[in-house]
């Protein structure tokens, strides 16, 4: 990650971190879906599946950690914190969107089909075999459109579905994400384009796992 990049997501975090310490933390988990459990005198903490790895978010110091382990990325972090800051519990409306229809979105759509779509299809456009099974790795809920379609649900209330059309010698491979209505109550359109751009950097590093034969997860 370039330096400048990296202070730039320092500075996010920091700014979310003073930001949720501020607010009722109970309330805001309630309104995104999240369970909050109790652990001791006047703490608590958040657990939930985030691409398929159990995240716990300990408060009221905000520690993340992971059950696996591994570190959690900043930018993920950052995402949970403004999905927790922004939260408004309005349910899922079962109404498609795609970016250009974020209030704010045709402007910043460049950027958007840039730093998400284009760069996931210029790496795996043709593997969607692969991109599959990646995507069921990651909790991906199969769909019945274009050649691959499936949503997954980054945080209980904002289902993202990505689909994929294979391109051919005289097409190029396509593809779109759509989003519920509801996003905006959720995420801005920034964190959209970062949620979006975090999807595909995931599925790609699967697919290239399960190509090399680290990982493998068998398709019904």
């Amino acid at each position: 990650m370039q330096l400048s990049k990296q202070k730039s997501y320092r500075k996010s975090y920091d700014l979310a971190v003073q930001e949720i310490k501020k607010i009722p933390i109970d309330l805001q988990a309630e309104k995104g879906g999240l369970p909050l459990y109790a652990y001791d005198k006047g703490k608590s903490y958040i657990k939930f599946s985030h691409f398929e790895r159990n995240i716990k978010i300990y408060f009221p110091d905000v520690r993340f950690e992971a059950d696996d382990g591994l570190p959690i990325s900043l930018i993920s972090r950052i995402l949970i914190l403004h999905y927790l800051i922004k939260a408004t519990g309005k349910p899922i409306v079962g109404q498609l969107i795609d970016f250009r229809q974020i209030p704010g979105g045709l402007s910043y759509y460049p950027v958007f089909e840039r730093r998400a779509k284009l760069f996931l299809i210029s790496n795996m456009g043709n593997d969607l075999d692969i991109l599959k099974q990646a995507a069921l790795l990651m909790g991906g809920i199969p769909r019945e459109q274009g050649d691959l379609s499936f949503t997954l649900f980054p945080f209980p209330r904002v289902p993202v579905t990505l689909t994929l059309w294979q391109g051919d010698e005289d097409f190029p491979s396509s593809g779109k994400f759509l989003f519920d209505a509801s996003i905006t109550e959720y995420l801005s359109s920034e964190d959209i384009v970062e949620l979006c751009k975090l999807i595909s950097v995931k599925l790609i590093s699967y697919a290239k796992r399960i190509k090399k034969g680290d990982i493998r997860k068998e398709i019904n």
